[in-house]
C-alpha cells in the first residue's frame, strides 16, 4: 500500500481535493509498558510513543 501512496505523491501536478473530503486519523504504536527500558520516551500515559497517521479522500457523492 505504501508504494502506491509514494507513487501518487511523485506526480508533478497533483490534484487538490475539493468538494466533500473525508479525513480520518489513526495512532500507530505499542504501549510504553510493553517496550524495553531504553526505548521508553516518557513514563506518562497516552499517545506519547505513538505516531499519528492521517488520511484524506475526496467523496464523489
Amino acid at each position: 500500500m505504501t508504494h502506491r501512496i509514494r507513487k501518487a505523491l511523485e506526480q508533478d501536478n497533483p490534484e487538490l481535493l475539493g468538494g466533500i473530503v473525508e479525513i480520518d486519523e489513526i495512532f500507530v504504536g505499542g504501549k510504553e509498558l510493553n517496550q524495553h527500558k531504553r526505548q521508553k520516551r516518557h513514563k506518562s500515559r497516552g499517545i506519547v510513543s505513538q505516531t499519528a497517521k492521517v488520511g484524506a479522500v475526496q467523496s464523489n457523492s
